[in-house]
């Protein structure tokens, strides 16, 4: 989703980066237990991926 929002946000097509970017931050674990807090991942089996959430960083500030 994060790519998406960034073509989204080249081509200034805001409605669809909006989209884009609120699926992104769905997936961001919220939980300040967890030790990946903050972070694009799975809370449950603490996997997070540096590609989901480098891109959704670099969407975020398009």
């Amino acid at each position: 989703m994060a790519l998406a929002a960034s073509i989204f946000a080249t081509l200034g097509d805001e409605k669809h980066y909006q989209v884009a970017m609120n699926n992104v931050w769905r997936l961001q674990v919220q939980q300040d237990s967890s030790p990946i807090n903050g972070g694009i991942g799975d809370a449950k089996t603490k996997q997070v991926y540096s590609y989901s959430n480098l891109t959704a960083l670099n969407a975020a500030f398009n």
